[in-house]
């Protein structure tokens, strides 16, 4: 499972990809973790890649507590996007 790309491991006091993978376990179901392809960080945005238009729409309901749970983990996330691929 692609997580964390490189860009975050890079950063000073950037999170570990097993802190990530953590949050995300906590608020995502294995179902949904398996349709998130890849992701991207870049200027304090975490950018999450979804196969398909209902299990985007079924994630970014989770938003606000991903978000805040990555938040907790790593403060230079800022924000959360996901989008379709």
């Amino acid at each position: 499972m692609q997580i964390i790309m490189r860009s975050l491991e890079k950063k000073k006091n950037a999170c570990a990809q097993d802190d990530v993978d953590a949050v995300l376990n906590k608020y995502l179901t294995k179902k949904e973790i398996g349709h998130i392809k890849h992701n991207h960080f870049a200027k304090g945005v975490l950018t999450i890649v979804v196969d398909s238009s209902a299990w985007l729409y079924q994630i970014n309901l989770k938003k606000e507590n991903l978000l805040v749970g990555l938040t907790e983990k790593n403060n230079q996330i800022k924000d959360l996007r996901f989008r379709l691929g």
